[in-house]
């Protein structure tokens, strides 16, 4: 089978993907890096506070020390997305019906 698209058109194609691609990597994979590299730290967000790398103590934490809590997070997000997904339901269908 030939090839379909030219070399011009390869060009176009992957320069119209770049920014697409420039905007994934700037705003999803580099916070997502970054979320993981403060996680194993006990990072506080003030300047001149030095960071040191914990490990996994952040981690050991939340499993063993604060367990109820972490349950009780889960619970309250669970509610929190159960209510939104109810109520924009309601919404859109009031909204289509009216």
């Amino acid at each position: 089978m030939n090839n379909v698209f030219g070399g011009r058109q390869r060009i176009v194609i992957y320069a119209t993907m770049v920014p697409a691609i420039i905007i994934f990597i700037l705003f999803g994979i580099v916070p997502a890096l970054s979320t993981l590299v403060i996680s194993f730290s006990d990072y506080l967000a003030i300047p001149g506070v030095p960071v040191h790398f914990v490990g996994f103590a952040n981690y050991v934490s939340l499993f063993v020390d604060n367990l109820q809590g972490l349950q009780q997070s889960i619970l309250d997000t669970l509610i929190f997305a159960a209510a939104v997904i109810i109520v924009q339901n309601l919404l859109g269908l009031w909204l289509a019906y009216s």
